[in-house]
């Protein structure tokens, strides 16, 4: 049985090569700030590549996985919040409207 080891492709990021380190210049060159969906996405995929090859350790590798969640959870409470400011303005609108439809009726004394 032959078991010897192969090597791995080489990741997008330039980060497996020997005796790279990482340093605040290269962490903020590599690691994208989470602006939206993709760039979180990007940001987990270079931090597990990183940990696969050493560069992190796992533990600060999870930190970047919760804060990704951490980022999500907070990104879903924004969009649940302006759906219920759309939702307030249009009870607001349809009170108004049901409003102005009964005014008549109670003028008239019905």
């Amino acid at each position: 049985m032959n078991l010897q080891r192969k090597t791995p492709k080489e990741p997008v990021t330039d980060c497996t090569k020997k005796n790279a380190a990482l340093d605040l210049e290269r962490v903020e060159r590599e690691l994208p700030a989470m602006t939206d969906p993709a760039s979180v996405q990007r940001r987990v995929e270079v931090a597990t590549t990183w940990a696969c090859v050493g560069l992190i350790s796992p533990g600060v590798a999870s930190a970047i996985v919760r804060s990704a969640e951490a980022w999500h959870k907070l990104r879903d409470l924004e969009l649940d919040r302006e759906r219920v400011r759309g939702f307030e303005k249009r009870i607001r609108e349809l009170e108004a409207e049901l409003k102005r439809q009964t005014a008549p009726l109670g003028a008239r004394g019905g």
